[in-house]
């Protein structure tokens, strides 16, 4: 017999999004895809790779194993949403029924909320250091120490601040993320671009950036180590 349709099991943040509300576009996917790679963690995943020893071309090749690896996994995922507007909660329902999405749902948000306090921490150093470099190191003593935080009164200002930002943008819905990343995109690109021209004359050159050794070659400080240490960089790297 039919069964009844529950009400407790959709709203309008679970039914399917129609073809008419799907705003984003190819070019607004690739500005999304920026904001996500082009920020500080990326950057300091890639410097903790060199750091154990890896050459620049290693440290390549394990991002590149990395992101092969979530390519396949992640496609497949997104298929039932690019086509049928269907969202990640109801979608795990197929897998794990009603009352287990519930468990993958919120293990999801879980290590969102996570990361969001990871990227607020980075984006709250970073008006810090603007700061300090437009008023000087007075402005990072602030008013004392919060000791209960074990942090200075500039940390948690910028802490708050950055967040507040972000909840603002948050709190407006994705149509305002769409918005805040189509200028928010080429910005960072030519940020990134200023950046990398800043360290190739730092180095003295695309030579020397890249020709530094691998720890791991014969006779390097880690020789015979390498897939003691390629393994749990890859997994770091699909992780992040």
């Amino acid at each position: 017999a039919p069964v009844e349709p529950s009400l407790t099991l959709i709203n309008d943040d679970l039914a399917p999004v129609l073809a008419s509300a799907r705003t984003f576009t190819t070019g607004d996917m690739a500005n999304l895809w920026v904001g996500l790679v082009v920020q500080i963690p990326s950057w300091t995943l890639c410097a903790t790779i060199l750091a154990q020893g890896f050459s620049a071309f290693e440290a390549l090749a394990c991002v590149l194993v990395a992101n092969v690896l979530v390519l396949v996994p992640l496609v497949l995922n997104g298929v039932p949403g690019t086509r049928f507007g269907v969202g990640f909660p109801v979608l795990c329902r197929a897998a794990f029924g009603i009352r287990g999405a519930n468990v993958a749902a919120l293990s999801r948000a879980i290590v969102a909320c996570g990361w969001f306090g990871i990227q607020t921490n980075m984006g709250g150093h970073a008006l810090k250091s603007i700061g300090v470099s437009v008023f000087g190191d007075a402005f990072a003593r602030g008013f004392g120490v919060v000791h209960w935080l074990g942090l200075s009164t500039t940390d948690l200002a910028c802490y708050v601040a950055f967040l507040s930002m972000q909840l603002c943008v948050i709190w407006n819905g994705i149509e305002s993320i769409r918005k805040l990343e189509e200028y928010a995109a080429p910005v960072l690109v030519a940020l990134s671009l200023a950046l990398f021209v800043w360290a190739l004359n730092a180095a003295g050159g695309l030579g020397p950036m890249l020709a530094a050794p691998s720890a791991f070659a014969v006779g390097g400080a880690r020789q015979g180590e390498f897939w003691r240490a390629f393994f749990p960089i890859v997994t770091a790297t699909v992780g992040f």
